[in-house]
């Protein structure tokens, strides 16, 4: 789904998002952001918690140090069951940000992270630092060279 701001589609996934649950869709929702600018536009769709929905989130865009509320809308997404971070060359202090909001994803059960080579073993203390917080996680994926020499 293009979800660029000159894009209709960002409109159609807002109003399925609204009327989920009165229109008694399938509550599960697989979405895939392949630019940086479509992570501004989910925050402004999920601005309050949507009780139910579960939604299974790709990104694939390069996040280099963006600014630290570029996931702060997963706050709003409760039900999030997997996220694929694959390739996005996150860093150790871009991870810290993320991983803060692990309490609001109680519920995620997938995490792909791997092939994000600029994390190293500061990135690798970060996210143990934070495993706790998400109690249901039974995969997660941390393939590729991780560690600088």
């Amino acid at each position: 789904m293009d979800l660029n701001k000159h894009s209709k589609q960002p409109a159609g996934l807002k109003y399925y998002v609204e009327n989920i649950q009165s229109l008694h869709l399938q509550n599960r929702m697989v979405l895939s952001v392949n630019e940086y600018s479509a992570l501004h536009n989910l925050e402004q769709l999920f601005t309050v918690p949507i009780p139910g929905l579960r939604l299974d989130m790709k990104v694939s865009c390069m996040l280099f140090d963006q600014p630290s509320g570029v996931f702060s809308f997963l706050r709003n997404v409760p039900g999030l069951r997997a996220l694929d971070m694959s390739w996005t060359i996150l860093t150790p202090s871009l991870l810290q940000t993320f991983v803060q909001g692990f309490s609001h994803m109680w519920q995620l059960e997938e995490l792909d992270l791997s092939e994000n080579r600029a994390l190293g073993d500061a990135g690798m203390e970060v996210l143990q630092a934070g495993l706790s917080s998400v109690p249901r996680l039974a995969v997660l994926r941390l393939g590729g060279d991780f560690i600088h020499k």
